[in-house]
């Protein structure tokens, strides 16, 4: 495994000391408050501690907790990847909090990503063509599993070193029962969390909906497909067809906006932007039924195809803004900000943002595809075409 040029030092630094810093600041506040970690967790810190060295255990607790969300996520994905593989999946990546971990050139790689600022992750396999139930589940069931593991290790181990181990050993005791801690809730949420009629299905859900059910499972394995068809830089106007019907086999919310926004890219991808914006317009008819983070998503392309097409910058700023924030890539979103500027009459702004939306192609999370680079090419051509307009009419 390699790692990709991290970030510069001088904003490593400022991160690491902001941690470090908000941290002593967070225990004198409870210090400062008698919210003291011995009156409520007696087990993690030694006896013998002196008030001193209580204050640092409470500093370790606090850093424990952050790093422990991130080993617990980690873990997690980690456990999908390897039943995953195990059962013929392809690795394509991870992403939890800020890195991702890919495999680009067939060598596993880690990168700081600045796409997404994550609180949990997600796992990505390559598409495998002749999957089954049996191989659906189990790479459902991975994290679940490897949460369930790490928190018997983690909380086991705390339990059995007891509060006499001294102050290393109360370090370490404190990490492995918080990470067992956050793991153990980890896996209740994605084993036990009922399946919502839209946005996000936890782990536990989709198999219990996927147990047997066939026409679920052909609708999961071809989202997977479609999935896999983002994450390895397949253009849209290449998608199967069929894959892309297979998804909405199911007929739920979810998967059925998942087939429309498809469709909306594979429009667009093959030059019919006319036809895309009225596919967009019918996926956003169901905006008020969508999550938060569903209607984000969806709202980006429908604000470039109603600047690119229509020319309605006013309704267009308003969809892009609300995409702000969400599960949508920065060259995308300053694609679509070019569009919308040009729509405003801000010509210039938005050739110097067409720029930049080719900057960000090199931090992009997923491959950057043809049908992106050719985008961008039609929406700097129609900014300039504005430009010249602009000037014969002065």
């Amino acid at each position: 495994m390699t790692a990709e040029p991290a970030q510069p030092k001088s904003n490593r630094l400022a991160r690491t000391s902001i941690v470090f810093f908000g941290t002593i600041a967070v225990v004198l506040l409870f210090h400062a408050l008698g919210i003291h970690l011995s009156d409520w967790a007696p087990r993690l810190i030694p006896e013998s501690a002196t008030p001193n060295q209580r204050l640092l255990h409470q500093a370790g607790f606090l850093l424990a907790t952050i790093w422990g969300w991130r080993a617990a996520i980690l873990i997690h994905e980690a456990g999908h990847a390897l039943t995953g593989w195990k059962r013929g999946f392809e690795f394509c990546c991870i992403v939890t909090g800020r890195y991702l971990i890919h495999r680009p050139d067939g060598s596993l790689r880690i990168r700081r990503q600045r796409e997404f600022a994550f609180l949990g992750g997600f796992y990505m396999p390559a598409p495998k063509p002749d999957a089954s139930r049996n191989d659906l589940l189990w790479l459902l069931a991975g994290g679940p599993i490897a949460s369930a593991a790490l928190a018997l290790f983690g909380l086991g181990i705390a339990w059995y070193m007891g509060p006499q181990s001294g102050h290393v050993g109360a370090v370490a005791r404190m990490a492995l029962g918080v990470t067992g801690a956050i793991s153990a809730l980890l896996f209740a949420s994605s084993a036990f969390t009922p399946a919502p009629p839209s946005g996000l299905v936890q782990d536990g859900a989709r198999i219990r909906m996927l147990w047997n059910d066939d026409v679920a499972v052909a609708s999961e394995l071809a989202a997977l497909r479609l999935a896999g068809f983002k994450g390895r830089g397949v253009r849209p106007r290449d998608w199967s067809p069929e894959v892309i019907e297979q998804v909405d086999a199911k007929g739920t919310a979810r998967l059925r906006w998942v087939r429309k926004n498809a469709e909306v890219a594979v429009s667009l991808d093959r030059g019919e932007a006319a036809q895309a914006l009225s596919q967009s317009k019918e996926l956003m008819e169901e905006a008020e039924s969508m999550t938060l983070l569903e209607r984000k998503g969806y709202a980006l392309p429908h604000s470039l195809l109603l600047a690119y097409v229509e020319g309605d910058g006013p309704n267009a700023r308003k969809w892009l803004e609300l995409s702000r924030g969400g599960f949508v890539q920065s060259h995308a979103l300053l694609r679509a900000e070019a569009a919308v500027l040009n729509a405003e009459g801000a010509t210039e702004e938005a050739l110097s943002t067409v720029e930049k939306a080719r900057t960000a192609w090199a931090d992009a999370l997923f491959p950057v595809t043809d049908g992106d680079r050719d985008l961008v090419a039609a929406v700097e051509a129609e900014i300039r075409s504005s430009e010249e307009l602009s000037a014969r009419a002065t």
